[in-house]
């Protein structure tokens, strides 16, 4: 985590411009955190990883990662609901739909 902020901090950006671009790498895993501590449905380890890709990332492929993940998780809770083989208070972990979304990200 430490090395990712030291990268972000590389990206030799002026001062002004640099801390708007920490918050907005941040922000996902910012907001994972913050929902996951007040309804406790959201474990601090997606939310720590989102961090720490936000600050590898940037921004703007962060923004499509998590957007993508979210999609995936989405779909995936849909299929599963309709073939009853999940009820609608069953956890699914988030961890493989951020890793296929980093991928499918990487790769297209």
């Amino acid at each position: 985590g430490v090395a990712a902020f030291v990268n972000l901090m590389c990206l030799h950006l002026p001062l002004s411009e640099l801390w708007p671009e920490v918050i907005k790498s941040w922000g996902p895993g910012i907001l994972m955190l913050a929902v996951g501590k007040f309804s406790g449905k959201i474990g601090s380890g997606d939310g720590s990883v989102l961090l720490v890709a936000g600050s590898i990332l940037g921004s703007v492929k962060i923004a499509k990662v998590f957007t993508g993940s979210l999609l995936l998780a989405g779909v995936t809770a849909v299929v599963l609901l309709m073939l009853r083989k999940a009820g609608k208070n069953d956890k699914i972990p988030f961890m493989p739909f951020l890793t296929v979304s980093v991928v499918l990200l990487e790769v297209v």
